[in-house]
């Protein structure tokens, strides 16, 4: 399994707009692509999850 991990730097957090660009980006992949955000772990292949995650 490949895995690579990513900070992101903005204070605010993961908005909408970069958030869903995000989510194209992760469903041309046909491998599962998460995100961990304060133990809490989401799939990027759905915006909604993302933005429950609370991805700050």
């Amino acid at each position: 399994m490949y895995k690579k991990n990513a900070v992101i730097t903005a204070e605010s957090g993961l908005h909408t707009r970069p958030a869903a660009q995000f989510v194209k980006q992760a469903k041309q992949y046909a491998e599962d692509v998460e995100i961990v955000s304060k133990g809490k772990t989401a799939t990027a292949k759905n915006l909604f999850k993302i933005t429950n995650t609370a991805v700050s």
